[in-house]
């Protein structure tokens, strides 16, 4: 789970160019992720989205429209519960998406 008071504050680096962006985010669960977002402009046959590979685990997954649930990025990940919960608040901030934030997954959980 994060530590940190907040998203931002783990964000250890953050660089793009044009519609990729790297960013390297530690929570302070000691578990440091390196994620790349790449937006994906409509073609035929695609919607458009966002591609996001997380390198800790070598796969990636399509975020269309809409909210990120720790569910499907536990699902497409293959991670655990919890790191599903702290990737999928980051990238929730890092897309401009609603996520449940760590807090509200404890609130939740218990």
């Amino acid at each position: 789970m994060r530590t940190k008071p907040d998203v931002v504050s783990g964000v250890r680096s953050d660089t793009g160019a044009g519609t990729v962006r790297s960013v390297t985010y530690e929570p302070g669960n000691g578990t440091r992720y390196a994620v790349v977002l790449s937006e994906v402009p409509p073609t035929r046959g695609v919607d458009p989205g966002i591609l996001i590979w997380v390198r800790n685990y070598g796969r990636a997954f399509m975020l269309e429209d809409g909210s990120v649930s720790h569910l499907s990025v536990m699902r497409e990940l293959r991670c655990s519960i919890f790191d599903a919960v702290v990737l999928a608040e980051f990238i929730g901030w890092a897309t401009n998406r609603r996520a449940v934030s760590v807090e509200e997954f404890l609130k939740q959980a218990s």
